[in-house]
């Protein structure tokens, strides 16, 4: 494995490739569309919605960015 291991760890690189073998297994992806959405989420941003073109409204909102750009 290299030195990283040895140096976190103290122990050698056979140990290094014996803990990954009884490491549990990474968990399972949600069932998703295809699309890497999970079946039955939402495909609508969460979260209160604005015009963002508005630019009255953006510099209400995100007054410190909309004073970047003034």
């Amino acid at each position: 494995m290299g030195d990283a291991w040895t140096r976190a760890t103290g122990r050698d690189d056979e140990d290094y490739y014996e803990a990954r073998e009884t490491a549990a297994p990474p968990a399972a992806e949600p069932d998703t569309d295809g699309g890497g959405t999970p079946v039955g989420a939402s495909t609508r941003p969460a979260g209160e919605s604005w015009d963002f073109d508005d630019e009255d409204e953006n510099r209400r909102r995100l007054p410190r960015l909309a004073a970047l750009f003034s």
